[in-house]
């Protein structure tokens, strides 16, 4: 093979520059549009003559603009809730070779959600203030494009600031999972980029900012006039169809995500024991008799259980409300691991005072138990317990 010099350093020989400033140089695009224009000089000698310096005609060519792009997410998706938001973050980076604007689309196209199942409740670009390579906290809310496309399945359409070649641009999206949602489950959506002109390009003007960038539709290849537009592995710049968010081009990217959809780490269950038939018991001290059989005087003991089946996080702000039926005569409640919730001074208690004859309302016979927390892994227990009348 012919014996080329890697491009970085035949710059550095031919600019004497050193040879890592020359390879950084050699990854600045040239800018679209650009005219680059060639011709040589010959000597030669003919009939004793010598002709020295004898220029070419120039041949001139014009630098295409090549629209490309990459999508990145940043970290995997948490398990949502129902009714609950979860942020997602991506890398949305230019590789083409001039300025470019996006839109950014948050499709939802699972038949389990439906299109107005997820809500996008934002959708913002992050910046890297300090060039540390990593985006802040801080985000800035992108702006809405006015074009239709794509059409029904788009939940929201934004349009970014201009990206120059090389650019990244850091976007946060936070999606809610609505309350009535069914769970759990998997629920595929994407985050589509579509390429857009930018309020301006490198050296030309732009036609008109916001609108879809389109691949020259003559089909010649022409060198010279204004810079050609090229996506760079040919695909069109349209929205996926319904059904179809596998699309991996150019100029219409979809990165497709899966939302797990979880249950609330939560179990519950009542339970009823008849603890003595003996009705000279007094019920606050009865403990089990085996076979007490539920008769007039007897001692029954509703218990509440309530699990926290998540090990990472408590379930704060439980709150539990009982109306003991009629037929019962109220007698006291108990109480087994609740914890204080997060800014209360005390797990709070409402209950009828000992000996109230029940008649089905709120009024007259509910347990109300608040302001309680149940730490993580753990259970909770509230008894009641009440004479058969």
């Amino acid at each position: 093979s012919p014996p080329f010099l890697p491009r970085a350093a035949l710059l550095s020989a031919l600019t004497g520059l050193p040879l890592s400033f020359a390879a950084a140089q050699a990854n600045i695009p040239t800018a679209p549009g650009t005219v680059v224009s060639s011709s040589f000089t010959l000597d030669y000698t003919v009939g004793g003559v010598a002709r020295t310096d004898v220029p070419s005609a120039p041949i001139d060519f014009v630098v295409d603009r090549k629209v490309d792009l990459s999508l990145t997410s940043l970290a995997p998706l948490p398990t949502a809730l129902v009714d609950q938001s979860v942020t997602a973050r991506y890398a949305l980076t230019n590789t083409g070779n001039d300025n470019q604007a996006f839109s950014v689309d948050l499709i939802d196209d699972d038949p389990g959600f439906g299109n107005t199942a997820m809500g996008l409740v934002s959708l913002a670009s992050m910046e890297d203030a300090n060039g540390n390579g990593t985006p802040d906290d801080s985000t800035t809310p992108l702006v809405a494009h006015a074009a239709s496309e794509p059409s029904a399945s788009v939940a929201s359409g934004t349009l970014t600031a201009d990206l120059g070649p090389g650019e990244t641009l850091w976007i946060e999206a936070t999606i809610a999972v609505p309350a009535g949602h069914d769970a759990p489950g998997a629920y595929d959506f994407a985050l589509q980029v579509l390429a857009r002109q930018p309020s301006a390009w490198r050296l030309e003007t732009t036609a008109s900012e916001g609108e879809l960038m389109a691949a020259d539709a003559d089909g010649l290849n022409e060198l010279g006039g204004a810079a050609e537009v090229l996506f760079a592995d040919g695909a069109l710049n349209t929205a996926p169809a319904t059904g179809t968010l596998d699309v991996a081009g150019d100029a219409a990217l979809a990165l497709v995500q899966t939302l797990s959809v979880g249950a609330d780490p939560v179990s519950f269950t009542k339970t009823v024991t008849v603890l003595t038939d003996d009705a000279t018991v007094d019920c606050l001290f009865a403990t089990p008799v085996s076979g007490a059989l539920a008769v007039a005087g007897a001692c029954v003991q509703y218990q509440i259980t309530i699990e926290n089946t998540d090990t990472a996080q408590d379930l704060d702000g439980v709150t539990i409300r009982d109306t003991l039926p009629s037929g019962l005569v109220f007698q006291t409640v108990g109480l087994s691991n609740f914890k204080v919730a997060t800014g209360a001074s005390q797990v709070s208690q409402a209950a009828p005072a000992p000996d109230t004859a029940c008649d089905g309302t709120a009024a007259t016979c509910e347990v109300v138990i608040s302001d309680a927390r149940i730490e993580a892994g753990q259970t909770a227990s509230l008894l009641i317990r009440a004479n058969i009348d």
